[in-house]
């Protein structure tokens, strides 16, 4: 199609239909706008010229694109409000106050279990290999038993504080 052809097809709608998707209002809006004296019509190869209708519809006070824009502005801060909603009473959503006290608990836990660990070195100094051996593998147990208990309390915290889990179905 050439640009002509292409600009001409641009300025007109085929229908009543696709000028009304394109002004951003009902066939049915249309369909009485076209009832009302001055519209600008339709013309006789039933063609109709958008610039003509949207200038039509901002200057007698008709549903205007421009307080459609405001309106679709509006609509669309609402669906955004219930979807933060939803994502919060889906459990979706934790405050950052809550991650960042869960992390800081978690943090500080297994600072205190590796901390544990470096206390450890300095008594194996200058021991013989069987001992070392033995003195880590009961380390490694004792560390071990203290992340579990760890991964208990952290099951305890989301049950007191209501908070979502990795298993929790969206």
């Amino acid at each position: 199609m050439s640009k002509a052809k292409t600009a001409k097809a641009a300025r007109f709608a085929k229908n009543q239909v696709e000028l009304a998707a394109i002004l951003g209002v009902t066939r049915q809006t249309l369909y009485n706008w076209l009832r009302v004296d001055g519209n600008p019509g339709v013309r006789s190869n039933g063609t109709l010229e958008i610039e003509a209708w949207r200038h039509w519809a901002d200057t007698t006070g008709r549903k205007s694109t421009s307080s459609n824009l405001a309106k679709d502005r509006l609509i669309d801060k609402q669906i955004e409000k219930i979807d933060q909603w939803l994502r919060v009473s889906r459990r979706l959503h934790v405050p950052v106050a809550e991650v960042e006290a869960v992390g800081a608990e978690l943090g500080a836990a297994i600072r205190k279990v590796i901390t544990t660990l470096h206390l450890e070195a300095s008594d194996l100094v200058a021991r013989d290999l069987a001992y070392i051996e033995a003195r880590l593998i009961a380390k490694e147990d004792e560390i071990i038993e203290q992340l579990f208990a760890l991964d208990s309390s952290i099951s305890k915290l989301q049950e007191e504080r209501d908070l979502a889990t990795l298993e929790d179905e969206p």
